[in-house]
């Protein structure tokens, strides 16, 4: 199998991101809500195949789709996954709004460049939760080196993806 690594190098390109390792989950437990369980095994799994340690997990570029049940659910999967060595966490969609399938694919664009800028983007509009402890960029842009992002996608009908991109060194 060739992967884009590969590809780019056979044909005399460069390439500065690889995605590490990727996961799917798919539960069908209800049409909006996320299961906690197939979440944290998406997560876990997406890790586990980069060949990582959650350690190495920079920052995490949530989901964060601003329901309460759903964030929620994407926290205690996250805790479950990180304990209490859980990295940054940012939230695209509370810069672009919910732009559903292309969600993901704008989110990545997103985390790919911070990485290469050394640059998380911001949450904007987060009020912190006392019950959660959660580290989230959220008072503007932070400067902070990052070799591993981890990207969440949680969609309609328990379709969860998770993809661990690196930074070439």
């Amino acid at each position: 199998m060739i992967v884009a690594k590969e590809f780019a190098l056979a044909h005399g390109l460069d390439y500065q991101i690889e995605i590490a390792g990727w996961s799917m989950t798919s539960d069908a437990y209800h049409f909006v809500a996320p299961n906690f369980k197939t979440v944290t095994r998406c997560i876990a799994e997406c890790i586990s195949d980069s060949g990582i340690s959650s350690h190495d997990i920079d920052v995490v570029n949530a989901h964060a789709a601003s329901t309460k049940v759903g964030d929620k659910v994407e926290y205690h999967a996250l805790k479950a996954v990180f304990g209490d060595a859980m990295p940054p966490v940012s939230a695209n969609k509370s810069l672009i709004g919910h732009a559903m399938g292309a969600s993901s694919a704008i989110e990545s664009i997103f985390a790919m460049e911070g990485m290469l800028k050394g640059t998380v983007l911001p949450t904007i509009n987060y009020r912190r939760d006392p019950e959660l402890d959660l580290d989230c960029v959220a008072e503007g842009a932070r400067r902070l080196d990052q070799d591993y992002v981890l990207k969440n996608s949680f969609g309609f009908g328990g379709c969860n993806s998770c993809i661990v991109f690196h930074r070439k060194a």
